[in-house]
Protein backbone atom coordinates (compact mmCIF):
# COMPACT_ATOMS: atom_id res chain seq x y z
CA UNK A 1 0.00 0.00 0.00
CA UNK A 2 1.31 3.30 -1.14
CA UNK A 3 1.90 5.71 1.97
CA UNK A 4 -0.13 8.65 2.40
CA UNK A 5 1.70 11.94 0.43
CA UNK A 6 1.41 16.00 1.21
CA UNK A 7 -0.80 17.27 -0.77
CA UNK A 8 1.70 20.27 -1.83
CA UNK A 9 5.51 20.23 -2.12
CA UNK A 10 4.76 23.73 0.20
CA UNK A 11 2.76 22.30 2.48
CA UNK A 12 6.08 19.78 3.38
CA UNK A 13 8.44 22.94 3.77
CA UNK A 14 5.98 25.14 6.20
CA UNK A 15 5.97 21.75 7.95
CA UNK A 16 9.65 21.79 7.92
CA UNK A 17 10.06 25.35 8.83
CA UNK A 18 7.87 24.56 11.80
CA UNK A 19 10.45 21.69 13.20
CA UNK A 20 13.46 24.32 12.70
CA UNK A 21 15.84 20.99 11.95
CA UNK A 22 19.39 21.94 11.55
CA UNK A 23 20.98 21.04 7.51
CA UNK A 24 22.70 18.51 8.72
CA UNK A 25 19.60 17.04 10.61
CA UNK A 26 17.78 16.83 8.29
CA UNK A 27 20.42 14.89 5.85
CA UNK A 28 21.01 12.16 8.39
CA UNK A 29 17.18 11.73 8.91
CA UNK A 30 16.63 11.66 5.32
CA UNK A 31 19.83 8.67 5.44
CA UNK A 32 18.26 7.04 8.07
CA UNK A 33 14.55 6.97 6.33
CA UNK A 34 16.34 5.65 2.78
CA UNK A 35 18.04 2.82 4.94
CA UNK A 36 14.88 1.78 6.14
CA UNK A 37 12.32 2.47 3.59
CA UNK A 38 14.07 1.47 0.27
CA UNK A 39 11.97 -1.47 -0.68
CA UNK A 40 8.91 1.06 0.26
CA UNK A 41 6.95 1.93 -2.92
CA UNK A 42 6.68 5.66 -3.84
CA UNK A 43 9.30 6.34 -1.12
CA UNK A 44 12.01 8.09 -3.98
CA UNK A 45 9.14 10.46 -4.33
CA UNK A 46 8.82 11.11 -0.56
CA UNK A 47 12.73 11.82 -0.36
CA UNK A 48 12.38 14.44 -3.90
CA UNK A 49 9.76 16.40 -1.68
CA UNK A 50 11.71 16.58 1.69
CA UNK A 51 14.63 17.38 -0.61
CA UNK A 52 12.54 20.27 -2.24
CA UNK A 53 11.54 21.28 1.69
CA UNK A 54 15.13 21.33 3.01
CA UNK A 55 16.44 23.65 -0.20
CA UNK A 56 13.24 25.75 0.38
CA UNK A 57 14.42 26.20 4.36
CA UNK A 58 18.01 26.77 3.66
CA UNK A 59 16.89 29.70 0.86
CA UNK A 60 14.95 31.23 3.92
CA UNK A 61 17.29 31.14 6.30
CA UNK A 62 20.02 32.57 4.22
CA UNK A 63 17.65 35.27 2.94
CA UNK A 64 17.40 36.25 6.66
CA UNK A 65 20.78 36.11 8.19
CA UNK A 66 21.92 39.17 9.06
CA UNK A 67 24.49 40.59 7.29
CA UNK A 68 26.93 43.85 8.75
CA UNK A 69 25.66 46.83 7.06
CA UNK A 70 28.19 48.80 4.76
CA UNK A 71 30.14 52.29 5.86
CA UNK A 72 28.97 54.97 3.67
CA UNK A 73 32.40 56.49 3.71
CA UNK A 74 31.34 58.93 1.37
CA UNK A 75 29.06 60.36 3.51
CA UNK A 76 30.95 60.48 6.44
CA UNK A 77 33.37 62.46 4.51
CA UNK A 78 30.39 64.77 3.61
CA UNK A 79 29.01 64.90 6.82
CA UNK A 80 32.74 65.71 8.58
CA UNK A 81 33.79 68.48 5.99
CA UNK A 82 30.15 70.32 6.56
CA UNK A 83 30.60 70.06 10.39
CA UNK A 84 34.10 71.92 9.78
CA UNK A 85 32.17 74.51 7.85
CA UNK A 86 29.49 75.20 10.85
CA UNK A 87 32.25 75.93 13.27
CA UNK A 88 35.14 77.54 11.45
CA UNK A 89 33.39 79.20 8.66
CA UNK A 90 31.42 82.79 8.21
CA UNK A 91 29.72 84.19 5.44
CA UNK A 92 32.83 84.78 3.51
CA UNK A 93 36.12 82.79 2.64
CA UNK A 94 37.17 79.17 1.13
CA UNK A 95 34.29 77.64 2.86
CA UNK A 96 31.61 80.31 1.28
CA UNK A 97 31.03 77.82 -1.69
CA UNK A 98 30.48 74.53 0.92
CA UNK A 99 26.83 73.73 0.57
CA UNK A 100 25.24 70.74 1.95
CA UNK A 101 22.76 70.56 -1.30
CA UNK A 102 26.12 69.35 -3.06
CA UNK A 103 27.54 65.93 -3.48
CA UNK A 104 30.69 67.15 -5.51
CA UNK A 105 32.36 68.18 -2.24
CA UNK A 106 35.83 66.58 -3.66
CA UNK A 107 35.99 69.94 -6.13
CA UNK A 108 35.25 72.52 -3.26
CA UNK A 109 37.58 74.99 -2.51
CA UNK A 110 40.24 73.61 -0.91
CA UNK A 111 39.31 70.37 -0.49
CA UNK A 112 41.28 67.29 -2.25
CA UNK A 113 40.48 63.55 -2.49
CA UNK A 114 42.47 60.92 -3.83
CA UNK A 115 43.03 59.25 -6.62
CA UNK A 116 41.87 56.02 -6.20
CA UNK A 117 39.63 56.31 -3.22
CA UNK A 118 37.63 59.06 -5.49
CA UNK A 119 35.10 59.75 -2.20
CA UNK A 120 38.05 60.20 0.48
CA UNK A 121 39.43 63.58 1.16
CA UNK A 122 43.06 63.50 1.49
CA UNK A 123 44.10 67.17 1.84
CA UNK A 124 42.59 70.41 3.39
CA UNK A 125 44.52 73.10 2.15
CA UNK A 126 42.95 76.25 4.16
CA UNK A 127 45.54 78.65 4.80
CA UNK A 128 44.66 82.37 4.60
CA UNK A 129 40.95 81.17 4.15
CA UNK A 130 39.28 83.55 7.01
CA UNK A 131 38.76 80.89 9.25
CA UNK A 132 37.67 81.59 12.99
CA UNK A 133 36.25 79.45 16.08
CA UNK A 134 37.66 76.25 17.12
CA UNK A 135 38.58 72.85 15.09
CA UNK A 136 36.14 70.50 16.27
CA UNK A 137 36.43 67.35 17.29
CA UNK A 138 34.53 65.99 13.78
CA UNK A 139 37.62 66.34 11.69
CA UNK A 140 39.08 62.82 13.22
CA UNK A 141 36.29 61.57 11.01
CA UNK A 142 38.39 62.50 7.99
CA UNK A 143 40.69 59.20 8.24
CA UNK A 144 42.22 59.48 4.90
CA UNK A 145 44.06 62.95 5.62
CA UNK A 146 46.98 62.86 4.14
CA UNK A 147 47.80 66.97 5.28
CA UNK A 148 45.88 69.78 7.15
CA UNK A 149 46.88 72.84 6.12
CA UNK A 150 45.07 75.80 8.63
CA UNK A 151 47.79 78.44 8.90
CA UNK A 152 47.15 82.10 8.81
CA UNK A 153 43.57 82.10 9.71
CA UNK A 154 42.29 83.56 13.40
CA UNK A 155 41.10 79.79 14.77
CA UNK A 156 41.11 79.24 18.61
CA UNK A 157 40.43 77.22 21.30
CA UNK A 158 42.87 73.63 21.71
CA UNK A 159 43.65 71.09 18.74
CA UNK A 160 41.52 68.87 18.81
CA UNK A 161 42.79 65.35 20.35
CA UNK A 162 41.18 63.56 17.76
CA UNK A 163 43.69 64.35 15.13
CA UNK A 164 45.47 61.25 16.77
CA UNK A 165 42.86 59.18 14.74
CA UNK A 166 44.34 60.26 11.51
CA UNK A 167 46.76 57.57 10.91
CA UNK A 168 47.48 58.48 7.16
CA UNK A 169 48.44 62.13 8.24
CA UNK A 170 52.26 63.39 7.08
CA UNK A 171 51.60 66.82 7.41
CA UNK A 172 50.01 68.96 9.63
CA UNK A 173 50.03 72.71 9.70
CA UNK A 174 48.08 74.73 12.09
CA UNK A 175 50.68 78.10 12.34
CA UNK A 176 49.55 81.72 13.13
CA UNK A 177 46.66 81.30 14.62
CA UNK A 178 45.40 81.78 18.39
CA UNK A 179 45.19 78.20 19.31
CA UNK A 180 45.77 78.12 23.27
CA UNK A 181 46.07 74.30 25.71
CA UNK A 182 48.20 71.48 25.53
CA UNK A 183 50.13 70.03 22.24
CA UNK A 184 47.70 66.39 22.50
CA UNK A 185 49.32 63.49 23.54
CA UNK A 186 47.34 61.66 20.65
CA UNK A 187 49.28 63.00 17.97
CA UNK A 188 52.07 60.09 18.56
CA UNK A 189 49.48 57.84 17.20
CA UNK A 190 50.25 59.78 13.86
CA UNK A 191 52.85 57.19 12.90
CA UNK A 192 53.82 58.85 9.32
CA UNK A 193 53.57 62.11 10.56
CA UNK A 194 56.59 64.49 8.54
CA UNK A 195 56.63 67.50 9.30
CA UNK A 196 54.50 69.39 12.21
CA UNK A 197 53.84 73.29 12.28
CA UNK A 198 52.71 74.73 15.11
CA UNK A 199 54.68 78.17 15.36
CA UNK A 200 53.25 81.23 16.37
CA UNK A 201 49.97 80.24 18.98
CA UNK A 202 49.62 80.01 22.66
CA UNK A 203 49.99 76.85 23.40
CA UNK A 204 51.12 76.03 26.71
CA UNK A 205 52.34 73.11 28.38
CA UNK A 206 55.20 70.80 27.75
CA UNK A 207 56.77 69.50 24.48
CA UNK A 208 55.02 65.78 24.43
CA UNK A 209 57.69 63.25 24.88
CA UNK A 210 55.34 60.80 23.05
CA UNK A 211 56.60 63.03 19.63
CA UNK A 212 59.42 60.54 19.88
CA UNK A 213 57.11 57.78 18.93
CA UNK A 214 56.56 59.20 15.14
CA UNK A 215 59.44 57.83 13.58
CA UNK A 216 59.05 59.97 10.44
CA UNK A 217 59.22 63.41 11.46
CA UNK A 218 61.42 65.15 9.63
CA UNK A 219 60.56 68.90 11.07
CA UNK A 220 59.36 70.51 13.95
CA UNK A 221 58.53 73.81 14.14
CA UNK A 222 56.83 75.33 17.07
CA UNK A 223 58.30 78.31 17.70
CA UNK A 224 56.58 81.91 19.23
CA UNK A 225 54.59 79.99 22.00
CA UNK A 226 54.82 79.58 25.83
CA UNK A 227 55.99 76.27 26.28
CA UNK A 228 57.57 74.95 29.10
CA UNK A 229 59.90 72.52 30.52
CA UNK A 230 62.70 70.59 28.91
CA UNK A 231 63.34 69.52 25.51
CA UNK A 232 62.33 66.06 25.46
CA UNK A 233 65.36 63.97 25.08
CA UNK A 234 63.65 61.17 22.88
CA UNK A 235 63.41 64.27 19.87
CA UNK A 236 67.54 63.37 18.95
CA UNK A 237 66.35 59.77 18.74
CA UNK A 238 64.37 60.81 15.26
CA UNK A 239 66.71 59.58 12.59
CA UNK A 240 64.78 61.44 10.09
CA UNK A 241 64.74 64.76 11.63
CA UNK A 242 66.21 67.55 9.75
CA UNK A 243 64.36 70.40 11.16
CA UNK A 244 63.73 71.53 15.14
CA UNK A 245 62.69 75.54 15.27
CA UNK A 246 61.84 75.88 19.24
CA UNK A 247 62.50 79.16 19.50
CA UNK A 248 60.85 82.03 21.28
CA UNK A 249 59.14 79.79 24.27
CA UNK A 250 59.64 79.31 28.12
CA UNK A 251 62.16 76.47 27.56
CA UNK A 252 64.68 75.08 30.52
CA UNK A 253 66.86 72.32 30.93
CA UNK A 254 69.77 71.66 28.66
CA UNK A 255 70.10 71.08 25.12
CA UNK A 256 69.62 67.12 24.80
CA UNK A 257 73.10 65.67 23.95
CA UNK A 258 71.36 63.09 21.42
CA UNK A 259 70.95 65.84 19.47
CA UNK A 260 74.33 65.33 18.37
CA UNK A 261 73.49 62.03 17.41
CA UNK A 262 71.41 62.74 14.51
CA UNK A 263 73.36 62.41 10.96
CA UNK A 264 70.62 64.48 9.01
CA UNK A 265 69.76 67.25 11.52
CA UNK A 266 70.63 70.20 9.04
CA UNK A 267 68.72 73.20 11.58
CA UNK A 268 68.16 73.87 15.21
CA UNK A 269 66.86 76.81 16.73
CA UNK A 270 66.62 77.68 19.85
CA UNK A 271 66.69 81.30 20.82
CA UNK A 272 64.68 83.44 23.14
CA UNK A 273 64.42 80.30 25.62
CA UNK A 274 66.09 80.13 29.28
CA UNK A 275 68.15 77.29 28.32
CA UNK A 276 71.18 76.29 30.70
CA UNK A 277 74.14 73.88 30.51
CA UNK A 278 77.00 73.50 27.43
CA UNK A 279 76.62 73.47 24.01
CA UNK A 280 76.99 69.54 23.32
CA UNK A 281 80.09 69.21 21.19
CA UNK A 282 78.70 66.58 18.86
CA UNK A 283 76.08 68.87 18.28
CA UNK A 284 78.32 71.71 16.86
CA UNK A 285 80.77 68.82 15.39
CA UNK A 286 77.79 67.36 13.09
CA UNK A 287 78.78 67.12 9.76
CA UNK A 288 75.27 67.45 8.67
CA UNK A 289 74.47 70.87 10.81
CA UNK A 290 73.97 73.96 8.52
CA UNK A 291 72.31 76.71 11.06
CA UNK A 292 72.42 76.34 14.57
CA UNK A 293 70.75 79.72 16.81
CA UNK A 294 70.77 79.27 20.42
CA UNK A 295 71.18 83.11 21.26
CA UNK A 296 69.34 84.57 24.44
CA UNK A 297 69.47 81.71 26.39
CA UNK A 298 71.25 81.07 30.18
CA UNK A 299 73.95 78.85 28.68
CA UNK A 300 77.36 78.38 30.31
CA UNK A 301 80.51 76.46 29.52
CA UNK A 302 83.24 77.12 26.47
CA UNK A 303 81.93 77.65 22.96
CA UNK A 304 83.42 75.14 21.17
CA UNK A 305 86.06 75.21 18.92
CA UNK A 306 83.97 73.74 15.96
CA UNK A 307 82.13 77.34 16.01
CA UNK A 308 84.90 79.52 14.94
Amino acid sequence: MYRSLPSTTTEVCNRSKKRKHSTNAAIHLGRQMASANAATPGFPVLVAIMLACLSCFLSVASSSAPTAPLRNTSDTDLQALLCLKLHLSGTTGAMASWRNDSAQYCSWPGVTCSRRHTSRVVSLALDSASLHGQIPPCIGNLTFLRSIHLSNNTLNGQIPPELGDLNHLTHLNLSHNSLTGMIPNTLSSCSRLQIIDLGNNFLDGEIPSSLSECSELQEIYLFNNKLHGIIPVGLGTLSKLSVLFLASNNLTGGIPFSLGSNSVLSTVVLTNNTLTGGIPPLLVNSSSLQLLDLTNNHLSGEIPSALF
